[in-house]
């Protein structure tokens, strides 16, 4: 099965659900219930899987614009559209009708256009269906009002209650705060608020400071790089964190490359050599994930990643995922920037238990906010 295989699989079965609901009363939600994911998934689709190269500046309708340029049959377009205006009434506005009848007509034309994508070949449309990488992540936000400053740390809970690891710190101007959280309660991979913690947890952000909010992504980490780092201000992490600046962080330029990498080879079968693939790896970091591509340990992560992508045949680097985050303890090897590895299909970043804040008790004394960027 190709990933244009499962796109179209995945609407057949969307269908088939909505036809299930005509075999008895139905309410709105109902309808609702397989439009919204159905929706969302279409739009990563065209994101990540047709148009891997698409801007974080590109939305649902500019993803569907960009077919015109294909040789996509025009009426397709339109069709794609609908799916999208149907996905749209239905999660933004919810005193609309959503008729069962329109819904499923809808969804029959989207079988169609995405029947005729799936036949273009483009991006990564043709290579093997490989299940993807999600992860289950927090996101946390503080401010220092003195500095006018808000801090986003994205963490991946661990095992052991009282510590996460943070895996990166992106930082923004605090007049951003309100654009952004807009953008990230309107996505449907992201709750925000208190009932989406242990009471332990949202206490312990507290306790690190200034605490604004936070909230639980599920989803694929390069996405939510993306929302985030149209706000990230690299200034910042210049002027007031000298040393702790995010491209300090070894695991956030590992993991703002390595998404970039994925870009990349998703978008095109055609050779590179390392050194034309290290290059377009550090522009498209800095364009879409705000990782500056001038600083020496950003050039040096991204020849090894480079290298490692060189290590796999031509016509299986479609196939590349990743970031896979595991915690590493020990010395890397004495040449190697980063811990570094291929996993099957994924690539491997691994990280030190020394990136971690406290998630203790009040009882017990939290760790300070510094320490958050510790590599």
């Amino acid at each position: 099965m190709t990933r244009g295989d499962e796109i179209v699989e995945a609407v057949n079965a969307a269908l088939e659900r909505l036809r299930r609901l005509g075999h008895g009363p139905y309410a709105r939600a109902d309808v609702s219930s397989v439009i919204d994911p159905l929706g969302s998934r279409i739009e990563t689709f065209l994101r990540s899987v047709a148009f891997p190269m698409s801007t974080r500046a590109d939305n649902f309708f500019t993803l569907i614009e960009l077919f015109k340029s294909t040789s996509l049959h025009p009426d397709r377009v339109p069709q794609l559209h609908a799916i999208r205006d149907l996905y749209n009434r239905s999660k933004h506005k919810p005193k609309e009708p959503l008729p069962l009848g329109d819904a499923i007509q809808t969804v029959q034309n989207t079988v169609v256009a995405l029947t005729d994508v799936r036949a273009l070949g483009i991006g990564a449309i043709g290579t093997p269906f490989e299940r993807e990488l999600n992860y289950h992540l927090w996101l946390a936000f503080w401010d220092n009002y003195a500095n006018g400053v808000t801090d986003a740390a994205i963490m991946l809970p661990s095992d052991h209650w009282t510590y996460v690891g943070t895996v990166d710190t992106l930082h923004m101007d605090i007049r951003s705060w309100d654009a952004l959280k807009a953008n990230l309660l309107a996505h449907p991979r992201f709750r925000m608020g208190k009932n989406q913690f242990e009471p332990k947890v949202w206490e312990s952000f507290h306790a690190e400071g200034d605490f604004l909010n936070a909230g639980v992504w599920d989803g694929d980490y390069g996405e939510l790089v993306r929302l985030v780092a149209p706000f990230d201000d690299r200034g910042i992490g210049e002027r007031m964190l000298p040393g702790l600046a995010r491209h300090d962080s070894l695991t956030s330029i590992g993991t703002a490359l390595i998404v970039a990498m994925v870009d990349i080879v998703r978008s095109t079968s055609e050779p590179m050599s390392r050194d034309e693939l290290a290059e377009a790896i550090k522009a498209r970091a800095d364009s879409e994930y705000a990782m500056p591509r001038e600083k020496r340990r950003v050039a040096e992560a991204a020849a090894q990643i480079a290298a490692l992508v060189d290590s796999v045949p031509l016509d299986q680097r479609q196939r590349l995922a990743g970031p896979v985050l595991a915690l590493r303890r020990g010395p890397k090897e004495p040449t190697k920037l980063i811990w570094l590895d291929l996993d099957g299909n994924a690539v491997v970043l691994g990280f030190s238990d020394g990136i971690s804040i406290s998630v203790l008790t009040p009882s017990l004394a939290p760790r300070s906010k510094s320490q958050l960027r510790a590599d």
